[in-house]
């Protein structure tokens, strides 16, 4: 009744000034449009059209990343947030016009993106020697996802293992970078890091007792 006063849904496209949601909702409404014009889905239903439209959908990069039963819920959201780089790192806060410095709090040199607070900080790179060092492992430097994909190792485990450390780092850099941005406060990396390995060894040992009473 807003939206469509002066024209038909089938014809309507949405302007600058129309929300976001309503702008996905015109787009969704366009792409089926289109598989009915093109008579491939003459007789539609909410099934084929679900099935199709899921059919369609290009295979993401980092679905192997995902796939790990050791990770905590909420440390492969933050996973998830980073692959599709939709967390408000201070680059796309300065985008939208919130702040105007983008200088990262951890490290207070560089400017702050989703590559430089996980991967290029100095903070975080320190976090990441500490972990490697403690677990005796190889962890990434640049783009976690490319390594996951590229890494060739012999045991499924140890690639699973290493995953839940990386989601752990992120998922308590992300949480500590918050509390610093608000409190002014930065946390001591070898807490950040006990916080890993403590979230680690309770994962473990859950899968452990799981696999022994199964």
């Amino acid at each position: 009744s807003f939206y469509l006063r002066k024209t038909n849904w089938v014809d309507y496209e949405p302007n600058v000034h129309t929300s976001w949601i309503w702008r996905k909702l015109c787009f969704v409404k366009n792409l089926f449009q289109s598989r009915l014009l093109d008579g491939s889905m003459q007789d539609y239903d909410v099934k084929k059209g679900y099935g199709w439209l899921v059919s369609a959908l290009p295979r993401v990069e980092w679905l192997p990343w995902s796939r790990n039963r050791y990770l905590i819920p909420a440390h492969k959201f933050t996973g998830w947030l980073v692959a599709h780089r939709r967390l408000l790192t201070q680059d796309r806060l300065v985008k939208m016009g919130i702040i105007r410095s983008n200088v990262c709090f951890l490290c207070g040199d560089e400017e702050e993106d989703i590559n430089h607070l996980f991967f290029a900080c100095k903070y975080s790179g320190k976090c990441r020697t500490r972990l490697e060092t403690l677990w005796k492992i190889q962890l990434p430097v640049n783009n976690v996802i490319h390594w996951w994909l590229t890494r060739r190792m012999h045991s499924q485990e140890k690639k699973m293992i290493i995953g839940l450390i990386i989601h752990s780092l992120m998922y308590h850099l992300w949480r500590w970078r918050n509390k610093c941005r608000v409190e002014k406060l930065l946390i001591r990396l070898e807490k950040l890091t006990q916080q890993v390995q403590e979230d680690v060894y309770s994962r473990l040992r859950n899968f452990v007792n799981l696999s022994l009473e199964k």
